[in-house]
């Protein structure tokens, strides 16, 4: 009887893990029932265990340690439990429970302690923490402790990793050093970068061109085509970057494809006294910042681009995409400053640290992926 029964229920569960798989057209309904899934498998584990603790004489059994007295205090303060069902829950006696709440009005750390100092990060820190990386779920810690930081926030990455409960990443490799005679900017608009890539889609592909400020990593100006470009539409492409900017660069960084070796192009440049150079052949770092940016446009934004849409509601998302990426992404490369700032010379100084505020959200375009983030004072 009791063979049979086991196997009716591993029939169940397997069933029940079948479905899941299998309803990948409703997500949200295959979430609910895969959470219920996991509260009855708690209830059952903790009726279980209550049962054979309640077997023991309370006398015998195992005391709680005084950080967990502790936790069971914030536990019944956090979901509003009264003595009894907080002794309820946790095996012990009323009595039990009072005493431990004398020990913390009284100020006496003998029998209620915390397992480690308690952590004197506000709790808002945790909140807007929490909230960022449930919303943008591709945001990395570094990323989220700027983020915090510019909103006056001051928290740490590791900080920012145990709150989100996340293990420690390995160090990158060491950066592999730059080339003799490698471009060093001396300020905005000294050094541009020119290049493109390819984004591609179910039954076609575009491709999207940029240039890139390398002090400031701002981006000029960027554009999508629906086939490989020629020179003359790459000329086209610097000539609308000079006057967005309102200023030419002193020297030009590209790759050697077919574009930016051709006459035109070549000539373009000389006419306005724009010296060029050629990225180094196999080097990673030698056009790297907008090879950069192209990591991050296709991580954060290409399900956006839809290239099978008009090329023109294409161009626009790409230019909203890169108003955001200048005034709003957190970088860690430029102290936390945005590109817009370095190149208007205005970098971002931490101001005093927020204890209290309202976290207001925009979104650029109404789009969710491009978040304006506020924290104002509460009221």
């Amino acid at each position: 009887m009791n063979r049979a029964l086991l196997l009716v229920v591993g029939w169940v569960g397997q069933g029940m893990a079948a479905w899941l798989a299998l309803a990948r057209r409703r997500p949200l309904a295959a979430e609910v029932a895969a959470l219920r899934e996991r509260l009855e498998k708690l209830r059952s584990e903790n009726d279980l265990l209550r049962a054979r603790l309640d077997r023991i004489d309370p006398h015998a059994r195992p005391h709680y340690r005084s950080w967990e007295r502790l936790h069971i205090l914030f536990h019944r303060q956090r979901y509003g439990l009264s003595i009894e069902g907080t002794a309820h829950a946790f095996a012990i006696s009323g009595q039990t429970v009072i005493n431990w709440l004398k020990e913390v009005e009284s100020g006496v750390a003998r029998l209620v302690l915390a397992r480690r100092p308690m952590n004197a990060l506000p709790d808002l820190v945790r909140e807007v923490a929490v909230f960022l990386k449930r919303q943008w779920p591709r945001w990395g810690t570094r990323r989220i402790a700027g983020t915090l930081s510019r909103l006056g926030l001051r928290v740490s990455r590791t900080s920012v990793q145990r709150i989100l409960r996340k293990p420690r990443p390995k160090r990158p490799a060491a950066a592999v050093r730059a080339a003799r005679g490698a471009l060093r900017p001396k300020g905005p608009n000294d050094v541009w970068l020119i290049d493109l890539t390819r984004v591609q889609g179910f039954f076609r592909s575009i491709i999207v061109g940029g240039v890139v400020d390398l002090f400031s990593r701002k981006i000029i100006v960027v554009r999508a085509w629906r086939g490989e470009p020629d020179s003359p539409e790459v000329c086209l492409l610097v000539r609308h970057a000079i006057e967005r900017n309102g200023k030419k660069p002193r020297w030009i960084v590209t790759d050697q494809g077919a574009q930016f070796t051709a006459r035109r192009f070549i000539g373009f440049l000389r006419r306005r006294r724009i010296r060029r150079r050629y990225g180094a052949v196999g080097r990673k770092n030698s056009i790297a910042t907008i090879e950069r940016f192209w990591r991050s446009m296709k991580d954060e934004f290409s399900d956006r681009l839809l290239p099978w849409a008009p090329i023109a509601a294409i161009r626009r998302r790409l230019s909203r995409y890169a108003a955001w990426f200048n005034g709003e992404r957190v970088h860690q490369g430029l102290s936390l400053s945005t590109p817009d700032e370095v190149h208007g010379g205005r970098p971002f100084r931490p101001g005093p640290a927020r204890a209290h505020g309202t976290l207001e959200v925009r979104l650029l375009g109404g789009d969710r992926r491009l978040p304006v983030l506020r924290l104002r004072e509460a009221a």
